[in-house]
């Protein structure tokens, strides 16, 4: 029963809305880095520590497309900055900002420059650069699920229901920048990072690269792109092309969510663990349909911790190649205790009969997820028919 209950719960564990402990995107702060909208400091890009509301201001006013106007009305005194808290170098940025409304200071005479930007304040601004305006499209306080109807939803970073459930660092901060870099503004006219180059505000040339990749991804979730890898924007890992020569199917890193938007790392990612602890792995669907983790495929290592390395040694004895071997009819067969390491259950199931005989049975004939899938919220039905179908084959 207990394998039952499993099967049960595990979209439910699948789907759950996770947080991550403190992820590093260096990929992405390079990327932004080379259109000059991330820029590191003498210590680098600093990734792992939380961005000032002064850094965060200095990146709006860039995705407003706005740093050189910013540069030149502050030098011309056409606008000022009423912040004393401010350093000179931010002070053209916040001034700009502040002129439009777009930010407010978090006193008369004080910005908070030095504060930490929270992931609340950072959805808000990237919203803003987006086009919505808070108090009318959306309220502060609903930021993050209104975000999330909109894209910048990365299950990495969101919380569950906290918002503080983890610190907002820069490498987030960047990842998120780069993700609304590809998500529609609103009215769905244009997006961002085309937006920026319409506008003159971003070096064509430079940005090239990037603009591909995106566009890459923009047509991956409108289902435009063929072939067997729905990232094209990056290599595939050795365990991935693995997964396709099983017969599996790889997750597009994003999905589209109910009205169009970009839900990022839903579909493709899941997470194991709660709170700080959670661990975040590459998923993909195998050809028997189940999600399964994308590092444990092929991985012996895995397989020797999972079972011991006696019965883990024993157990990949009875494999082919790695995969199951075959009978006459061409059906797999195997315990699914390898499931995960080949990439899919086999087509007969090793079993044990009430009589101590040992051979297999075809899957059709065992009980599977599609018995209890519309109990799935149902623990009391979901028993009530197992039983039902025990009764029925007491074999």
């Amino acid at each position: 029963m207990k394998r039952i209950l499993m099967i049960l719960f595990a979209a439910a564990a699948l789907s759950c809305a996770l947080c991550a402990g403190a992820v590093q995107f260096e990929d992405a702060a390079q990327e932004l880095s080379e259109i000059g909208i991330f820029r590191g400091t003498s210590g680098g890009f600093e990734l792992d520590r939380a961005p000032t509301r002064a850094e965060a201001a200095i990146m709006l006013t860039r995705l407003f497309g706005a740093e050189d106007a910013a540069e030149t009305a502050y030098a011309a005194g056409e606008i000022a900055c009423p912040f004393t808290d401010v350093s000179a170098f931010s002070a053209p940025y916040v001034a700009w900002l502040y002129d439009r409304g777009i930010v407010n200071g978090t006193g008369a005479t004080t910005f908070g420059a030095a504060n930490p930007c929270t992931l609340k304040n950072y959805t808000a601004f990237l919203l803003r650069a987006l086009g919505y305006v808070d108090g009318a499209d959306f309220q502060y306080a609903d930021t993050l699920s209104f975000a999330k109807l909109k894209g910048l939803c990365n299950l990495f970073i969101f919380p569950v229901n906290n918002e503080e459930a983890r610190a907002f660092l820069r490498g987030d901060l960047a990842e998120m920048t780069s993700e609304a870099l590809f998500a529609d503004k609103k009215g769905g006219e244009t997006w961002l990072l085309q937006n920026l180059l319409d506008s003159g505000a971003l070096d064509a040339d430079a940005a090239a690269p990037l603009r591909a990749k995106m566009e890459q991804i923009r047509a991956s979730l409108r289902g435009e792109l063929q072939g067997d890898n729905p990232n094209p924007w990056r290599e595939l890992s050795e365990q991935e092309k693995l997964v396709l020569k099983r017969g599996g199917k790889l997750l597009c890193d994003y999905q589209f969510g109910s009205d169009g938007s970009v839900l990022s790392a839903f579909a493709a990612y899941s997470g194991e663990g709660s709170g700080d602890s959670v661990q975040w792995f590459k998923a993909y669907r195998g050809k028997d349909e189940f999600l399964r983790r994308v590092d444990r495929i092929g991985n012996t290592d895995a397989l020797r911790k999972a079972y011991g390395a006696e019965r883990a040694n024993r157990l990949l004895e009875s494999l082919v190649n790695g995969d199951y071997p075959r009978n006459k009819r061409g059906e797999t067969y195997g315990v699914d205790a390898l499931a995960d390491f080949v990439g899919y259950v086999p087509d007969l199931q090793g079993a044990v009969g009430t009589n101590g005989v040992s051979g297999y049975v075809r899957r059709s004939e065992v009980p599977g997820p599609q018995m209890f899938e519309e109990y799935a919220t149902d623990v009391a039905k979901a028993y009530q028919r197992y039983n039902e179908w025990a009764k029925a084959n007491p074999a």
